[in-house]
């Protein structure tokens, strides 16, 4: 892990960070909505939680700033443990966020109880973009998307990582591969890169459904 690349990971969820608060304050004033009422809500907790990634982030940059080849034995080992840190720091923060986004958005479908036909039993994200899809609310490849971004987070929360099928997703500058049996792979900025477009979608999706 670089200096530079360290420099992007950090430029990248105060991105997230940034862009979350924005789009709940837009939202806010554009539909009339408290901050905390939901679906606008997931931007706050996707907030929140970018905040205390960044703490983190900041915390790790300077010990890897301050790894000093004089003092310590496996300068390597010592860097790729603090980008294994780092890793599991927007790794976090993609799982949280994603998590906040279903909260919110299940605990809007009061709002417009006639918006999406979901049918009966337990309601997911995935079920809520199937049938944001099926009312044009949002378009068939961004539902595909949300489906790779969905897949990934069970598979890191339910699975270890281990993917149960062979699958892949372009999003605009990261890629989800998933490779039956094998952990899914991925690089310093993937999830960070993931939970900005997430953030961006989540306030689309918002607008859509808030929409009359």
């Amino acid at each position: 892990m670089t200096i530079q690349t360290m420099a992007d990971v950090i430029q990248r969820v105060a991105k997230v960070r940034e862009n979350a608060l924005q789009h709940q304050r837009d939202l806010a004033k554009r539909f009339k909505f408290p901050l905390d009422d939901p679906p606008i809500s997931g931007l706050g907790i996707c907030h929140n939680t970018a905040t205390l990634a960044l703490e983190l982030l900041a915390f790790y940059n300077d010990i890897w700033g301050r790894i000093d080849p004089k003092t310590v034995p496996d300068v390597a080992r010592a860097r790729d443990e603090n980008a294994q840190r780092v890793m599991l720091v927007t790794k976090a923060l993609y799982i949280l966020a994603l998590s906040g986004f279903e909260f919110a958005a299940k605990s809007a479908l009061p709002l417009r109880p006639k918006k999406l036909a979901l049918g009966g039993g337990r309601i997911y994200l995935g079920s809520i973009m199937g049938a944001s899809k099926d009312a044009k609310l949002i378009s068939e490849g961004t539902h595909d998307l949300w489906s790779g971004a969905i897949e990934l987070r069970n598979t890191l929360v339910h699975n270890n990582g281990i993917a149960n099928r062979t699958a892949t997703y372009q999003f605009p500058d990261v890629k989800i591969e998933l490779r039956q049996g094998q952990m899914a792979t991925d690089g310093l900025i993937f999830f960070a890169a993931l939970t900005d477009w997430a953030t961006q979608s989540f306030q689309d999706w918002c607008i859509a459904f808030l929409s009359l």
